[in-house]
């Protein structure tokens, strides 16, 4: 057995080292906040209150995560508080989502697999990276500062801090699942007076509607909405017929993935013989219509538009996430996800997925100016970044509290599907 393995086994050894690096990253906060640098100091406040959730949910000072988690988590922190090292951020970004999941997988309910946790970590980074977006421009309106220089360094930014969440996830699992292996098992999970976690119940909020083939929204029957999809998918094949008249590829491309999207209910139902619903699927139809109809225009003539549309989009994409994690749920038996941590999962899940549609975006721009043309995807600068991310996660908090039930159907298919891939292998 080598040195640190020792240490890492004494309790009281690893506590004396974890608290000598949150006071590091204490003074690191302190010092960043009197040099004027207010969104470092925030991300080392940040680090510094994740490192002592352990010890006040026990109320025990001995009661830390291991001092390597802690000493990756400072590094970044240290390195740029000395030196303009660009790098630093991003790595910062990164070991912020690995004590997230760090400590949810040690010190509560939630179980997830290997293949998940690696997978959530991304999502927790590209999330936290979107956050620290909307934070450098909240601190730029508010207080002043210049921190958004320009889209190109806030994308690349996004990119790298993606980049390094993958790293991270890796190294949750290689050292981790490691010491599990090894035999330290769960740092502090709370288990029951026979050493097992309670028995699992239904996670639905009472209040969330039971979906079936006749819902409605807003009071539309079933056969109303339907027929507000075939109207919302008429109009889409106008704009993409007309994309095709006038060689328009941005229209074009905008018109014609949201029209065949609005087809995936559909297609749901053909393959695997279950009902989304009637008003999921106008629910869909309407966000791409909306979408495509703000991209021909209406973004750059009212910008109140863009933020309802990419709330509107977030709805979907945070159901998307409820179906997942739901359909994990129920056909994996090493994953349990409680009520607050789905809810916690969506506003995530939205902010990463709106990460990626930024970079999506930013990619689109970087191969119009190589071959020429306009870009089918456009970013209309630091303001609009900001606060479509910022409205994306509205859209997450709203669903949440409001409308998960009406994803029970799309659950329904994950479910079947996961259950059959399950069972080839």
């Amino acid at each position: 057995m080598n040195v640190l393995a020792a240490i890492v086994e004494s309790e009281r050894a690893n506590a004396a080292l974890a608290w000598s690096i949150v006071a590091a990253i204490v003074v690191t906060a302190i010092v960043s906040a009197r040099a004027g640098t207010y969104v470092w100091a925030a991300l080392a406040t940040t680090t510094a209150v994740l490192a002592l959730v352990p010890t006040l949910r026990r109320w025990d000072p001995l009661v830390m995560l291991p001092w390597e988690v802690l000493a990756l988590a400072a590094a970044p922190l240290v390195v740029g508080l000395v030196a303009s090292v660009p790098i630093a951020g991003f790595l910062t970004v990164a070991t912020i989502a690995l004590l997230i999941a760090v400590e949810l997988d040690a010190y509560t309910s939630v179980e997830m697999t290997s293949r998940f946790a690696v997978s959530f970590v991304v999502l927790v980074t590209m999330a936290v990276a979107g956050c620290w977006v909307v934070l450098q421009w909240t601190s730029d309106a508010l207080l002043g500062t210049a921190h958004l220089t320009g889209v190109v360094d806030v994308m690349w930014d996004i990119v790298y801090a993606t980049a390094f969440g993958g790293l991270a996830g890796v190294l949750f699992v290689l050292y981790f699942f490691k010491r599990d292996d090894a035999g330290y098992g769960d740092l502090t999970q709370e288990q029951d007076g026979e050493g097992n976690r309670d028995e699992r119940g239904d996670h639905r909020s009472s209040s969330e509607p039971e979906t079936t083939d006749s819902d409605t929204v807003l009071g539309l029957p079933k056969r109303q909405c339907w027929q507000g999809v075939r109207l919302l998918q008429g109009g889409l094949a106008l704009l993409v017929g007309y994309a095709v008249v006038t060689v328009d590829p941005a229209l074009f491309v905008n018109a014609a993935l949201p029209l065949a999207l609005t087809f995936a209910p559909a297609l749901v139902r053909r393959t695997s013989g279950h009902e989304m619903g009637a008003g999921l699927a106008l629910w869909i139809a309407a966000a791409a219509f909306l979408h495509t109809v703000g991209a021909i225009g209406l973004y750059t003539a009212f910008g109140w538009f863009d933020q309802f549309t990419h709330t509107l989009s977030a709805t979907l994409v945070a159901g998307l996430g409820y179906a997942v994690v739901d359909a994990l749920e129920r056909t994996e038996s090493d994953v349990d996800f409680p009520t607050e941590f789905r809810f916690v999962f969506l506003v995530i899940f939205v902010l990463a997925f709106g990460v990626a549609w930024e970079i999506l975006e930013f990619a689109a721009g970087g191969l119009a100016s190589l071959v020429g043309g306009d870009a089918v995807l456009t970013q209309y600068g630091t303001d609009d970044i900001a606060l479509d991310l910022l409205f994306n996660a509205v859209g997450a908090v709203l669903v949440g509290l409001w409308g998960t039930g009406y994803f029970d159907g799309l659950a329904r298919v994950f479910t079947n599907r996961f259950d059959d891939s399950s069972d080839v292998v």
